[in-house]
């Protein structure tokens, strides 16, 4: 018998498995990312998110307004303000006698004590001798008017604040009667130079401009003074503000996270032990065991007390100066483009995470190598960016939602919706981060595709091509060759397997690889002719 063809492993080739598909096992990292992010965001949305909102001045998205929490001349101009009052002073119309002083500050009062305390009174532009009587008046060198015209005075400072600062030493000057009537509201540069009959005011009534001029430098540079100081003060108290919510924010979602990071890790161990549990009361005692569990490590947590306070410590610090960084940024933004208030979460947020992400690169806290911690540290900052992405998605699903029959459900469903965004979007930025080197090099590959096709003639692409089809032509030819060469080989078993010349061994043995070429499972063969007789004669 012809043992080569027996023996021979054609038909071992003609079944062959695919290796291992790299890209599944990528997508399978993929959907655990996933699933991980939108556990973890369900929990951020209505867990921290939820506290954060019901706490006022914590962090939550109800603490923010549009514009910020801090006045800009942009925001006011277009009607944006951080409160009511702000508004009223910024909007409210000139009247003089909001600009007369108060209580011993009164040009009354601020008269009289100068006839009181000075044995002669000098006129402060011309320098001449002025008379202790009505005839001589108290200017404001910066006048009242243009005092209320400042837009900023306005919206920072109070009606008392912008008062006293009108009629402060550095703003009064005593002057004739007469030239103060004829200065009114007037800048000093614009009275000094109005002509009458030919004649500026300057040299009708004598005024020494260079003085003039220098009260009136020093006025103004007091009056800027105060309002940068009144605008610094917001900042400053806001800031603050911000800088506290943060903190608490950061505080409040660190205490959150030592409880759902465990109830997190028990309950995906339950769920994973499902399929064990036979019987409901099983599943039921290892759902009351997991309650116990969760329980004691929490109270093992809470031992932890000097860590637990140094943590907090920690995140409330940093808390403090993401607010402060937060606010100042979304200030210098306002000043020229009005934020809505989900922006300026998200910038809030941002910065937060940008300082995070400094302090993980800087310190290193699990001494990555650099290549590591730049990718960590650009993945931090990357879920950051989907989150805000989540926030917008959210706020912009509740708007369209609200005006419509849906708008009962309008929150559930645009948290939901937050959280599918930012969960995807996660999972895409880590899956992109994971494997940025294959993405690249496919878009390379495909780059150099497109060009390959741009660069080359019509005839160089005609010739590639038959080169091509001639290739698959003589892949078909070799698979058919590879048909006919089977069934060859398996006619060749057949013939063997009922040539009655054989001897009963051979005619066995050619049965046998007959019916393995065949795919008969060798749990079903007879192996030898002991076999077929044990079978067939018992």
């Amino acid at each position: 018998m012809n043992e080569a063809i027996l023996e021979d492993d054609f038909f071992k080739n003609m079944n062959t498995k695919d290796e291992y598909n790299t890209d599944n096992q990528q997508m399978e990292s993929f959907w655990s990312v996933l699933k991980n992010q939108l556990t973890t965001e369900t929990v951020q949305r209505f867990g921290i998110e939820k506290v954060l909102n019901a706490l006022e001045g914590t962090g939550g998205l109800s603490d923010y307004k549009d514009g910020g929490n801090v006045s800009t001349i942009h925001n006011a101009k277009n009607g944006v303000f951080v409160d009511s009052e702000h508004e009223r002073r910024f909007n409210a119309a000139y009247d003089r006698k909001n600009y007369e002083g108060r209580g011993d500050r009164k040009l009354s009062a601020q008269r009289k004590k100068m006839f009181t305390e000075n044995e002669e009174i000098y006129d402060a532009y011309t320098h001449k001798k002025l008379n202790k009587d009505g005839r001589t008046h108290i200017d404001h060198i910066t006048s009242a008017k243009e005092i209320h015209e400042m837009d900023a005075a306005r919206l920072y400072m109070t009606d008392d604040e912008r008062n006293d600062m009108a009629t402060a030493d550095s703003n009064m000057a005593a002057i004739d009667g007469r030239m103060n009537q004829s200065k009114g509201e007037k800048s000093m540069e614009e009275w000094l130079k109005k002509e009458k009959d030919g004649q500026t005011n300057a040299e009708r009534y004598d005024v020494d401009e260079a003085e003039a001029m220098r009260l009136r430098r020093r006025s103004q540079l007091g009056i800027k003074g105060k309002v940068v100081l009144a605008a610094g003060r917001e900042v400053s108290m806001a800031s603050f503000s911000s800088g506290v919510a943060q903190a608490k924010k950061q505080v409040i979602g660190l205490l959150m996270h030592y409880g759902t990071s465990i109830f997190l890790e028990e309950v995906q161990s339950y769920a994973a032990n499902w399929k064990n549990y036979s019987r409901i009361a099983e599943r039921l005692d290892a759902l009351k065991a997991m309650g116990g569990r969760i329980k004691d490590r929490l109270i093992e947590k809470v031992k932890d007390i000097k860590n637990i306070i140094k943590e907090v410590f920690a995140s409330a610090k940093e808390g403090f100066i993401s607010g402060i960084v937060g606010t100042i940024v979304t200030t210098l933004i306002n000043m020229v483009a009005t934020t809505v208030k989900s922006v300026g979460k998200i910038l809030q947020d941002s910065v937060t995470t940008l300082i995070g992400a400094f302090k993980m690169w800087t310190k290193n806290p699990n001494n990555l190598d650099k290549a590591t911690l730049a990718k960590e540290t650009i993945k931090m900052i990357s879920l950051g960016a989907s989150a805000s992405v989540g926030i917008i998605a959210e706020e912009g699903i509740k708007t369209t939602l609200a005006s419509t029959a849906l708008a009962p459900v309008a929150d559930p469903i645009g948290i939901v919706g937050g959280i599918l965004v930012t969960g995807v979007s996660s999972a895409v930025l880590i899956y992109v981060m994971d494997n940025f080197g294959k993405i690249i090099k496919k878009f390379k590959d495909a780059w150099n595709d497109m060009m390959y096709g741009l660069q080359r003639t019509k005839r160089e692409i005609l010739e590639t091509y038959n080169k091509a089809l001639a290739a698959v032509d003589e892949t078909y030819r070799g698979i058919l060759s590879d048909i006919k060469d089977y069934y060859d080989k398996m006619d060749n078993l057949a013939l063997l397997a009922h040539d009655m010349n054989l001897s009963g061994e051979e005619q066995v043995s050619a049965s046998i690889a007959y019916a393995r070429a065949s795919g008969v499972d060798d749990s079903e063969l007879f192996h030898n002719v002991d076999e077929a007789k044990k079978f067939f004669l018992g």
